[in-house]
């Protein structure tokens, strides 16, 4: 799938966020192809531009919810070429059912705090630390691209900055935003849909056109 609309869902207290990420296929140095002529196509890495963050307004019911996120999937840039990732933790797996009930095809993430990812019944069981490690490293590998004029852009790099890492007592680590007062929701929700692009998906594929060049394009909900 080329876009990857990823949904960390709140409650009465705590924001609804919604991020569209962009894969878009960047070629890797000739020294890093495969030696494997049998391969045949050129090798590329993924790059995820981040095309749309939205928080939905407090409050809202879950059915309004459901109706929202459908109407956006609905759209002709997005239609057909979306993977929906939900947080199916807690109160997350109704939504995921009456999603279902509506006629989508969510995958669910379940956070824990274990140390394994492992499959459930339309989704994933995984650990907080996974999303985060694999946020960190598409930002390590400048693989994440944030146009200057997104809508919440600021907000996002603030919940990112005062996210930290802490030690448990068992050793394992734990990420929490170091002010308990600021939300996560946006980096949850960024790092949901990168984790499932990077880990189900993969983050190097080939690609049989040689001359295939990235569409670059706006947010593509803007007008909805």
């Amino acid at each position: 799938m080329k876009y990857f609309f990823s949904v960390d869902l709140g409650t009465m207290q705590d924001f609804t966020a919604i991020s569209v990420l962009e894969r878009v296929p960047r070629k890797m140095p000739a020294d890093k192809l495969p030696d494997d002529p049998s391969l045949g196509a050129p090798r590329y890495t993924a790059v995820y531009v981040m095309r749309h963050l939205e928080r939905l307004p407090l409050g809202l019911d879950y059915p309004t919810i459901v109706e929202k996120i459908k109407g956006m999937l609905s759209h002709e840039k997005l239609a057909r070429q979306s993977n929906l990732i939900i947080d199916a933790t807690g109160a997350g797996l109704p939504i995921l059912q009456m999603m279902q009930q509506a006629g989508l095809a969510p995958i669910g993430v379940n956070i824990t705090g274990g140390g394994m990812v492992t499959a459930r019944d339309a989704g994933y069981n995984v650990p907080k630390a996974e999303l985060v490690s694999a946020l960190n490293l598409v930002f390590q590998s400048r693989r994440i691209k944030i146009p200057v004029a997104l809508r919440l852009k600021a907000e996002f790099l603030k919940e990112l900055e005062r996210f930290k890492v802490t030690m448990n007592n068992t050793g394992v680590n734990t990420y929490e935003s170091a002010v308990a007062s600021v939300h996560d929701d946006l980096v949850l929700s960024v790092a949901m849909g990168i984790w499932y692009a990077e880990k189900t998906e993969g983050h190097t594929y080939f690609a049989g056109n040689r001359n295939a060049k990235a569409r670059t394009m706006d947010d593509p909900l803007e007008y909805l």
